[in-house]
């Protein structure tokens, strides 16, 4: 399959305090590309939904060299990487239109669900993904564990804009509420090397969450769950960072 390529301009309610692009919108343009790759190649949400299936987001794997800036012109390709039996895996490189940088590449994993059934669903019965078959190297998602250690635990409300038209929190969110976890002063001394994030399960309006952190060198863990039920946990989330002098 082809790679799918989509431009962006950064707009400035798109960046944060340094005038660079958001987490939020990272991930916002993560999952358009992707959705956008899946539609021109008949495997987009609404071709799903006629054969009863659907995608659920398993988890993000970024890693940033630089950010594009306010005003900013830059370029996403985004291409089918590989499969599983019932997973596929993305590659998205975002690129600086007028020298062709890399600033991040990031893969994901999305598996293929019985929309009714609530099951996975095998890749090679319902979609038409011959070309995977020239792939050498499969995609290994890391995986992460659980907290080692809990250094900071925080409260969590979800507020009603932070729900999608599936009625779950999005899933730009977890990474926010993560960054919520730490230090200001922190933040402003560091920027973000690495985004790693596995989907446990979906929160809803209503649910309270735990975000307790694990805080070591060069890296923050944090694990999302409920308050009231601790055993019910909706995502992990690892951060790495570098001081704002490093490239």
């Amino acid at each position: 399959m082809p790679a799918f390529t989509k431009d962006y301009h950064v707009a400035g309610y798109e960046c944060d305090q340094d005038s660079t692009l958001s987490t939020s919108t990272i991930f916002n343009w993560l999952q358009d590309s992707m959705d956008k790759f899946s539609r021109a190649h008949d495997i987009g949400y609404d071709h799903l939904k006629q054969q009863g299936l659907t995608y659920i987001l398993r988890g993000y794997d970024v890693l940033i060299n630089n950010l594009p800036h306010w005003s900013d012109d830059v370029q996403m390709e985004t291409s089918l990487q590989d499969s599983s039996m019932c997973s596929l895996f993305f590659r998205q490189n975002l690129y600086a239109k007028h020298d062709k940088r890399l600033l991040f590449s990031g893969t994901s994993q999305v598996a293929l669900m019985d929309f009714f059934k609530k099951k996975p669903a095998r890749i090679q019965e319902h979609l038409p993904l011959s070309a995977l078959d020239s792939l050498k190297s499969p995609v290994i998602m890391p995986t992460l564990q659980a907290l080692a250690r809990v250094d900071t635990v925080r409260t969590q409300e979800i507020p009603y804009d932070h729900i999608d038209f599936n009625q779950h929190v999005n899933n730009t969110n977890y990474v926010l509420y993560a960054q919520r976890a730490i230090d200001p002063l922190f933040l402003k001394k560091a920027r973000l090397k690495r985004i790693q994030i596995a989907y446990k399960k979906a929160a809803q309006l209503g649910d309270r969450l735990k975000v307790e952190t694990q805080i070591a060198p060069g890296f923050t863990d944090h694990q999302i769950s409920s308050q009231t039920q601790p055993n019910q946990q909706f995502a992990r989330v690892r951060l790495a960072w570098v001081p704002k002098t490093d490239r």
